[in-house]
């Protein structure tokens, strides 16, 4: 059977492997807890519904393609029809590729309240449902080996003895996820695409010689179904296909991940590091990667090398050069900046020279090397991990400070201690000293072959992502939805307001709090130095800086609203860096720990006992529909930005790919070149237009609609020297200035002129 293009856009024609009527008990349904659903009809249609339960997660499991005759390392689209009628959030895990990832409708906030790890900075808009049956649509490849719903990497099921794979449709508890009104399903499809380069996006990309825009992610739970294939690299063809699919031009991998090798052989570019089996897989990546026609960006949480020799002389990493600043009065901290010991038994000295040198033979072994791959390399994007490269407060770095920017006057720990201006000044130093870190390995490179490199610091350590001063709980556009919420059980708060931070007060715009927030170092407590293990962004430092960026974080709405915070992250080029950080959600669905006979156990204070519902949870969550480009097209409008990354915590999928690909194709149609509003473009206020000039190329547009709603014959008038105006992706020519276009919900439409 057939389907055609409209139906699951972009797909093409595909054909039906397996369909699930969820409203009946087939394909290995198993409820969590039992009996926990219902058969409801919902917009005319029957759905089963899961009951939202008070303090533990719920789940609906379905076996797909079992007796299928399922491919491995084919290409598949997964369709879960659901009702947009109310606020619901879904937490979708494929185990066929073992990806884990969430969607959420209306009002709800997505991200789980009272995380375990993390503070999310959960954003509640009122966004228009449809009052339709919509579809999440994930393209997908299938691995040799899926794993089973319980556990990551333990009951392993072959795809070769034709068993299928568990789909888990999971949600939070009532007090997690207090405004969802529950999971619902109608059906489930899986489509097998035919010839998969039918599904790769066209890409229209500026001539050669105009700088271009990137796209990437960074998965960092994800390699685990790696080692169960065969060939290797054939579940990282998977992670190419995908980039091509969603019209992405960059392949991002880790190499440290948490200051530890990943799936590259150190001792080739002369460094003695432990590092993971699987040493050669970045040779196949990189070949392969180029081959795609995908560039190529290592992502690096460098923290040193991790060894001993044999006279037991520690590595660079296990040195520990970078010191805190109260090492000498505190003596239990065991040298460490932070309670996380585990991620500080490695942390180098970004101010001293041998990091320099390391990671210059990082950079050899790494990217260097591979000479045929060069002009697919565009350089390097590190993000150390709390500490790993800290504020450092050694003798050696105070002498450095002393020397550089101190007039020669030795500073000890005391004097930083009780001398605010000279510790002020000791800081900026330091920040400036990153900057030059990041210069010299952006020049080393460019002096050994590589045009153009990049080279990018993420200073955010957090999973979710700085949140702005003065934030307060849950971010809305509707606070008067929210406090009636909270006046209720399981809340009860007498003062909600303590709770909610209006976004409708311009006052986080106009003095710009989420700025504030990414220039704050991380908060602190006791005798712990957080502040130096994160410190703060320090845009400032890279304005003068060419191909070289510290990255603005970028997750919820509010997060881009502000021009001024984003044109603060500019470099010399006129574009910003943005990386997308996501919640993860890590390890917050949970279950009862039950007797035999199903009651829920409780400890010895009386508390209910909790274990994992499915395994180890990581749903990184975005807005169902167009939405969830909202955060992407509101950067566009209010910023510039050349490079867009996104933190994942498993393997990559979005689930509303028509609209995915419209901004990402249009996005990278436009090249990395600074722009300006045109004034008086459009008399709607949801509706930017920017100008980007090239010296020979012409004139390229943009037309961002930011509004909620679809509008109709939308007045753009356009500058009088206008000459054969294109619209880039269709190829729609224009022939007057002045034009009436529809656009739709969240909108990048990219044009050209030629004068």
């Amino acid at each position: 059977m057939f389907l055609q293009a409209e139906i699951i856009r972009p797909f093409g024609n595909v054909t039906l492997v397996d369909e699930i009527d969820c409203t009946q008990d087939t394909h290995d349904i198993e409820v969590y807890p039992k009996g926990a659903s219902r058969i409801e009809n919902i917009l005319g249609v029957p759905h089963r519904v899961l009951e939202v339960q008070a303090e533990e997660g719920s789940y609906i499991k379905f076996r797909v393609g079992k007796g299928k005759n399922l491919k491995p390392h084919g290409s598949y689209v997964l369709v879960i029809d659901y009702p947009d009628d109310l606020p619901r959030n879904y937490l979708v895990r494929n185990n066929a590729m073992e990806s884990k990832r969430s969607f959420y409708t209306g009002r709800n906030g997505g991200d789980c309240f009272g995380a375990h790890y993390v503070d999310h900075n959960i954003e509640s808009l009122n966004i228009p449902q449809s009052g339709k049956i919509e579809k999440w649509t994930a393209y997908m490849s299938i691995m040799d080996y899926t794993i089973d719903k319980d556990e990551d990497g333990k009951n392993l099921r072959s795809t070769a003895k034709n068993d299928g794979f568990d789909l888990i449709i999971a949600q939070y508890n009532r007090k997690q996820d207090p405004n969802t009104q529950g999971v619902a399903l109608s059906k489930i499809y899986l489509y097998e695409i035919p010839n998969e380069e039918q599904v790769y996006a066209k890409i229209h990309l500026p001539p050669k010689g105009l700088p271009r825009r990137h796209l990437f992610w960074r998965e960092e739970m994800s390699d685990g179904a790696m080692a169960r294939n065969d060939p290797k690299i054939g579940y990282y063809r998977h992670k190419f296909r995908q980039l091509k699919m969603m019209g992405m031009d960059t392949y991002c991998k880790d190499l440290f991940e948490f200051g530890h090798v990943q799936h590259w052989n150190p001792g080739k570019a002369g460094l003695y590091m432990w590092d993971s089996d699987d040493r050669d897989v970045w040779d196949s990546i990189v070949k392969e990667a180029a081959d795609y026609g995908l560039n190529i960006l290592p992502y690096y949480e460098y923290a040193g090398a991790n060894y001993m020799d044999r006279n037991g002389k520690p590595s660079l990493g296990r040195q520990l050069k970078a010191e805190p600043l109260n090492k000498d009065i505190w003596t239990d901290t065991k040298n460490c900046y932070t309670h996380i010991w585990w991620s500080e038994k490695l942390r180098v000295d970004i101010t001293d020279e041998d990091t320099y040198e390391e990671f210059k033979k990082v950079i050899y072994g790494t990217i260097l090397r591979y000479t045929d791959q060069k002009d697919n390399m565009l350089g390097v994007w590190i993000r150390p991990r709390p500490a790993q490269m800290a504020v450092g407060f050694a003798d050696a770095t105070r002498a450095r400070f002393a020397k550089e920017a101190n007039n020669g006057v030795a500073v000890s720990r005391e004097d930083l201690r009780k001398n605010k201006a000279l510790y002020d000044k000791y800081i900026k130093w330091w920040g400036r000293k990153r900057a030059e870190f990041l210069v010299g390995m952006r020049d080393y490179m460019a002096q050994n072959g590589i045009k153009n490199p990049i080279a990018i610091i993420d200073g955010d350590t957090s999973e979710p992502g700085d949140g702005m001063d003065n934030q307060r709980g849950i971010i809305t556009d509707d606070p008067d939805y929210w406090r009636e919420i909270f006046r209720k059980p399981p809340f009860n708060k007498s003062n909600p307001d303590d709770s909610i931070t209006d976004i409708t007060n311009k006052r986080f715009i106009n003095q710009h709090w989420f700025l504030s927030g990414l220039k704050r170092p991380s908060g602190t407590w006791g005798h712990w130095e957080w502040h130096h293990a994160c410190p703060g962004a320090d845009p400032e430092n890279y304005h003068d800086l060419k191909n070289v960026w510290i990255t603005m974080t970028f997750h919820r709405a509010y997060s881009v609203m502000d021009p001024y915070c984003l044109e603060m992250f500019s470099n010399a080029n006129g574009g910003q860096t943005l990386i997308r950080h996501y919640g993860l959600n890590e390890n917050n669905l949970v279950k009862f720990t039950r007797d035999a006979n199903g009651t829920p156990q409780k400890d010895e204070k009386g508390n209910y006992k909790f274990e994992r519902l499915c395994g180890y949870a990581i749903h990184d969550s975005e807005r169902a529909g167009r939405a969830c480009m909202q955060s992407e097209v509101l950067a566009m409008a209010n910023g510039n930005p050349y490079n867009i990354g996104y933190l994942i915590g498993s393997t990559f999928t979005r689930g509303f790919p028509v609209a995915v690909r419209e901004f990402n194709t249009n996005y990278l149609a436009l090249p990395a070149v600074p722009s300006e509003i045109v004034k008086g473009a459009c008399a709607d206020p949801e509706v930017v237009v920017r100008r980007y000039r090239t010296p020979n190329n012409g004139t390229y547009y943009a037309i961002i609609h930011t509004g909620y709603v679809h509008k109709k014959h939308v007045k753009i008038t356009f500058p009088e020297d206008i000459q054969n105006l294109t619209i880039i992706n269709s190829g729609r020519k224009i022939s007057r200035n002045k034009i009436a276009i529809d656009l739709k919900p969240w909108q990048l439409l990219s044009l050209h002129s030629d004068k």
